[in-house]
């Protein structure tokens, strides 16, 4: 399996993670593979907005380290806790996360290198 498919996997592993940890077990997930970029959504119903929302927003719309993606990319996993979405961040290009009518909606972005 190329390193690209096996960085989809631990991106949506994580996101699943958070929807878990946030007692969302009703959970959508979309993913589209495409030539240029990888776009992951994940989708979920949701009763209260989580309290840290805006702080996985800046997360998630952090700068890409690709020089540390592989070291990066095997912590994923490791330990369940907030840091790793810090991980996850580095390996994503973008974000776009919204809540609305009780809908917790997560898509991020990964362009091929």
């Amino acid at each position: 399996m190329t390193k690209e498919r096996m960085n989809a996997i631990r991106i949506i592993d994580e996101l699943i993670a958070y929807f878990f940890a946030q007692q969302i077990t009703d959970i959508n997930i979309d993913l589209d593979y495409g030539l240029s970029q990888t776009e992951i959504s994940v989708q979920g119903p949701c009763k209260e907005e989580p309290a840290d929302l805006d702080q996985l927003e800046d997360v998630l719309n952090s700068e890409r380290q690709e020089e540390l993606e592989e070291y990066y990319s095997s912590l994923l996993g490791e330990n369940r806790n907030y840091h790793e979405l810090n991980l996850l961040g580095a390996l994503v290009d973008g974000a776009d996360i919204t809540f609305d009518n009780q809908q917790l909606s997560i898509t991020v972005y990964r362009k091929r290198s």
